[in-house]
């Protein structure tokens, strides 16, 4: 065999060989599911993050609400902060946690005269156990939540954070509106928007618009970071 032929079949050779180790690209998926992917992910990733809670509405209440996630699975701790002000100038101020570790889910609640107590609890899963709170972190991991998304074109800041963000109409039978949902690009929830069409006749007129943003993020979680607030209680010892 000529020398010119041998050296075309060791190249046709060698580059079928190194074919055969270049993975193909994978297909891209839909909004939709770059979406609930990124959702689901957040659960998985060590962080704590804080987050105002706002909302915008012909009767919107005079109350401020701050939370914060701990986390660092299988263990979490989610705070819930509401102050309201009273006719009479002064704050009152509730808080409320749901933990999770490797032992089991907590309710805590400080309670007057007796200060943070943990009970434990069989809750459905949810962020806080807050419904105006839970639609906005819980929804995007709901499969058939939302009946149309698209991903918006250009990337935001938010709170130090690169977010990529997804725009999305719930599925038919839900309340009209519309949602704005931000996330890192490990699942990290940096921002949620639910905004109701004024032509829309609304049952939750206070909360036409209600925003949920994170203003502090970081990835890094002490111990001590993730204790329960109080002492694991019998159910029983605070009803007295």
């Amino acid at each position: 065999m000529k020398p010119g032929i041998v050296a075309a079949l060791v190249a046709l050779t060698l580059a079928a060989s190194g074919c055969s180790h270049v993975k193909p690209r994978s297909a891209p998926i839909g909004a939709s599911a770059e979406l609930t992917q990124l959702a689901d992910a957040g659960a998985h990733v060590v962080y704590q993050a804080t987050y105002s809670y706002s909302t915008a509405g012909v009767l919107t209440p005079g109350i401020s609400t701050r939370m914060q996630i701990v986390q660092r699975p299988p263990s979490s701790i989610r705070k819930l902060e509401t102050s309201t002000t009273g006719t009479d100038g002064k704050t009152v101020t509730v808080r409320s946690w749901q933990a999770t570790d490797s032992r089991g889910s907590y309710s805590c609640t400080d309670y007057a005269g007796l200060g943070v107590r943990c009970i434990p609890n069989a809750l459905p899963a949810a962020t806080f156990q807050s419904a105006q709170l839970d639609e906005l972190f819980d929804s995007p991991r709901r499969s058939g939540f939302f009946s149309n998304v698209t991903r918006a074109a250009a990337r935001a800041r938010i709170a130090g954070q690169l977010a990529t963000c997804f725009q999305g109409t719930p599925a038919p039978g839900a309340e009209p509106a519309t949602y704005e949902l931000c996330y890192t690009s490990d699942g990290i929830l940096l921002r949620a928007r639910r905004t109701i069409p004024s032509s829309v006749s609304s049952s939750t007129d206070s909360r036409r618009e209600a925003v949920v943003e994170a203003t502090t993020v970081s990835r890094t979680v002490a111990a001590a970071d993730l204790r329960l607030p109080g002492p694991i209680t019998d159910p029983a010892d605070v009803r007295r």
